[in-house]
């Protein structure tokens, strides 16, 4: 037996949220313009997701608990998810039976290490020869990947086993899904967690200051220009338009835009790569380019801290 569905991941520096936005716009789960992939990211409240450790390592934007963040991102705009997850390189035993009949009832699924490592989707599957069918980042190209076997599931990619499908939707007011979403925004830039959202940035100047990795460097770079880029347009168009008479909203807003901007003059101007980064990836960045970032890391800072005081005013 084979079965395809029509979901693919939507091209993204943050391969999970374009994996996710993939799968759910597919399942009928998603009640908003087909392609609006930055309202998916600023209800789910993964725009805001800000996460730098001391080296700024390219692992530090992943570094956090998938089984809770993914749940929870999810939750927010109604949808319910299942789980198979192994993080030990163990065979899982029920993987291939519940993903192949998430996939009969119309839902895809989000799975690690499609391609290289990243997130992507399992879209079918054929048990002729025994393999699932998947679109990862190293696909986008031709829109296929290579299939991955059933038997390989969990060991294929650094014996991580880590796969999402959704099993419930409830259909939630776009109110209250904005306002969890700020609730999370505050939470997750006010946390005591030392590589989350303002204390983020003391890893990064640490990292700066300390000949951090190019690799890393231009990776977060890339994940976070386009974040803030989709966070400041959630906040001044879909959050404004229910705060219109919220003059701290509209500060907010301007210190979003600035922060963008700001993410913008690191990445396309110091680090002079595009949003089809992959090709500057492996580039080095030089020690005169990192000590340029720091007065636009610390003034993103700034920006950053009065932007979440500002939201703390109105959000309860």
């Amino acid at each position: 037996m084979a079965k395809k569905l029509s979901a693919r991941i939507v091209g993204s520096w943050s391969s999970y949220a374009g994996s996710a936005f993939g799968v759910v716009r597919d399942c009928g789960m998603w009640d908003f313009n087909r392609e609006y992939y930055g309202l998916f990211l600023g209800l789910t409240g993964i725009c805001f997701q800000t996460i730098y450790d001391k080296n700024c390592g390219a692992g530090s934007a992943t570094a956090y608990n998938w089984e809770t963040a993914h749940s929870e991102f999810l939750q927010r705009i109604g949808i319910t998810t299942g789980f198979c997850c192994d993080y030990n390189g163990n065979a899982h035993p029920t993987v291939v039976a519940e993903v192949k009949a998430a996939i009969d009832q119309g839902n895809s699924a989000v799975l690690w290490g499609v391609d290289t490592g990243e997130f992507g989707v399992i879209y079918g599957y054929d048990d002729s020869d025994g393999v699932f069918l998947v679109s990862g980042i190293g696909g986008n190209d031709s829109n296929e990947s290579n299939p991955i076997l059933y038997q390989n599931i969990g060991s294929h990619m650094g014996n991580v086993l880590f796969c999402q499908f959704p099993t419930a939707y409830k259909k939630r007011e776009f109110a209250d899904m904005v306002n969890d979403s700020l609730k999370y925004y505050i939470s997750h830039m006010t946390s005591t967690e030392p590589n989350y959202g303002l204390n983020a940035y003391s890893n990064l100047l640490h990292a700066l200051a300390n000949d951090c990795d190019s690799f890393g460097l231009r990776y977060t770079t890339g994940v976070y220009a386009e974040r803030k880029a989709q966070a400041e347009d959630f906040i001044n168009d879909d959050v404004l338009s229910l705060y219109k008479r919220s003059d701290a909203i509209k500060k907010a807003g301007e210190h979003f835009i600035a922060v963008k901007e700001l993410y913008n003059k690191i990445h396309f101007e110091v680090l002079e790569q595009g949003f089809d980064g992959w090709n500057h990836l492996q580039k080095p960045v030089s020690l005169e380019a990192k000590k340029a970032i720091v007065p636009i890391v610390k003034e993103i800072v700034r920006r950053e801290k009065e932007a979440v005081e500002l939201m703390r005013a109105v959000v309860k």
